[in-house]
């Protein structure tokens, strides 16, 4: 979910740049984007081709259980990570992934320590996008 958004506000930057837009006034409403419905379209094709297919990768999953939700709720009362970071966290988890893309260098910290200190055992490393190459070699993936 935060890449696309990523790649959202990315798209919508450059559009009101196109437009001659101030850049505070782009800054400011970068969270009340509005982006057509053709624009998050090429948007999400853009983030399907050139990150999700390369790397074999799915979207579309979501969990109803009780105790991932206990997770999410222990994971923001034991650590300073946010409640949405908590669920992507606690997904991740859930489905035994190696990594774990993010933009966010908090994040990165503060679920890095959470998994060596709590779950010593999982292969999960959350990382920068720009990292993802390094990260899936350390994990000895060949690309």
């Amino acid at each position: 979910m935060e890449a696309l958004d990523i790649k959202q506000e990315h798209f919508f930057f450059n559009k009101k740049v196109g437009m001659g837009e101030p850049l505070k006034s782009i800054i400011n409403n970068r969270r009340e984007r509005d982006l057509s419905d053709s624009d998050l379209k090429e948007i999400q094709e853009s983030f399907v081709n050139r990150l999700l297919k390369p790397h074999k990768m799915e979207i579309g999953y979501y969990f109803v259980d009780v105790n991932s939700w206990f997770k999410c709720l222990e994971i923001v009362r034991d650590t300073n990570i946010n409640s949405s970071d908590a669920i992507h966290l606690t997904t991740a988890l859930s489905l035994n992934c190696d990594i774990l893309l993010t933009s966010d260098n908090h994040f990165i910290q503060e679920g890095n320590k959470y998994i060596k200190e709590r779950m010593p055992n999982s292969k999960l490393v959350l990382c920068l996008p720009e990292r993802f190459d390094d990260v899936l070699k350390e994990k000895g993936f060949n690309l």
